[in-house]
């Protein structure tokens, strides 16, 4: 089959969940489908990636929308029922690619991934449209509310009402709609009662994250993500003034690590706290993850899976997370690690973790064991490839 694949971002280096996902469905297709894939990029220097990305498809293309441009789109459309996300991510250019790879090609199907981009082939005919909303983006929106300054509120709360009303509409001009977690579509009446919603979850590469031989630092503690993110930031700034200092009081050498890519300045001024290494972007997590005590996930705000979470189970790594960072999981994946809500038992998990060896080593074990179990990508890729078979 020809597929055309449509992202906002490139998928290369696969930095981040949303990057991990769209590079593995590509990379897997490719092996027994033909691939063109159009992306937007922010910076003129990511075409230097471009190349990475050939090997797997038979044509790459990006185009070029800097920021400056896509933030002057917003505010020109401000008024409008879309949501501004829509705008940001619009592009005459783009439309052109598009329709010139759609009648150069006689694809079988397209891949469109998240909902600002759905607009450039919502009126296209083609033999099967999937959509991968990966998350319900309303959900997320929506839990964010209470934390947004009170300046902004006003902003995000017509946004969200602009999404919940988007997402609805735009399904129904798809063959299919992706979703990562039962909890996504059942937050959304659109989405739970839609017929042409499915789901497909992320995946694990559990060979190239697998467990050490080596020890780990009991006082070692690490939070990993993509800082573009509102929930990442969020999650590590609560973390850093309510749950840290009460810890220091048991623990005072306990170290932070915070390790991610596109960190603020107000993230990496955390770094003047002599407990907190603030790292920015790696080559590899894992050698920051296999030695640590616990991956630290306090999320306030969020939707879908979390793949922090996933790798550091695959790894054997204890997590440590919120009921918002772990609403995705069944009851087997709850039961592979601690839940806590409030500082003080985000403290008390922490310590239990330094002070009872047994039951770190038996969630580490749990943890990978339901990884290996349920995240395989090449189950969920399967599962996305039957639906352009089956049209």
């Amino acid at each position: 089959m020809k597929i055309l694949f449509i992202t906002s971002r490139l998928p290369y280096p696969p930095y981040g969940g949303d990057k991990v996902r769209v590079f593995n469905f590509l990379k897997q297709l490719s092996q027994r489908h033909k691939i063109t894939l159009l992306s937007l990029i922010e910076h003129s220097s990511e075409r230097k990636w471009v190349k990475d990305l050939d090997k797997f498809c038979e044509r790459v293309e990006v185009v070029y929308l800097p920021a400056w441009r896509s933030y002057l789109s917003c505010l020109w459309h401000g008024l409008s029922w879309k949501p501004l996300q829509v705008y940001y991510y619009a592009s005459s250019v783009m439309r052109d690619k598009v329709a010139e790879a759609i009648r150069e090609e006689n694809f079988d199907g397209v891949y469109v991934h998240l909902l600002r981009m759905a607009h450039y082939v919502e009126n296209v005919d083609l033999p099967c449209k999937v959509l991968d909303l990966t998350d319900a983006i309303s959900l997320s929106l929506k839990r964010s509310l209470s934390f947004r300054s009170h300046v902004f509120f006003l902003f995000y709360l017509l946004e969200w009402l602009k999404i919940k009303r988007y997402e609805a509409r735009i399904i129904k001009k798809f063959d299919y709609n992706l979703l990562i977690s039962e909890m996504d579509r059942l937050s959304h009446q659109a989405l739970k009662r839609a017929d042409n919603v499915r789901l497909v979850a992320n995946g694990v590469d559990t060979e190239f994250f697998a467990p050490g031989n080596t020890g780990y630092d009991r006082k070692k503690i690490v939070f990993l993500g993509n800082f573009h993110s509102f929930p990442n930031r969020d999650g590590v700034l609560y973390f850093h003034k309510k749950i840290l200092p009460l810890i220091k009081e048991q623990i005072p050498d306990i170290r932070l690590y915070i390790v991610g890519v596109n960190p603020p300045q107000k993230i990496i001024r955390l770094a003047d706290d002599k407990n907190v290494v603030v790292t920015g972007a790696v080559k590899d997590i894992r050698g920051f993850l296999k030695d640590a005590l616990a991956l630290i996930c306090p999320l306030r705000v969020g939707a879908g899976i979390q793949n922090k979470i996933l790798e550091a189970m695959a790894l054997g790594l204890p997590v440590i997370t919120s009921s918002v960072g772990a609403c995705w999981l069944d009851e087997r994946g709850k039961d592979a690690i601690k839940i806590s809500d409030t500082p003080s038992e985000f403290t008390a998990a922490v310590l239990d973790l330094i002070n009872n060896k047994e039951q770190r080593e038996t969630l580490s074990l749990k943890g990978r064991d339901y990884v290996v179990s349920n995240f395989s990508w090449q189950t969920n890729i399967e599962k996305l490839e039957s639906l352009y078979a089956a049209r």
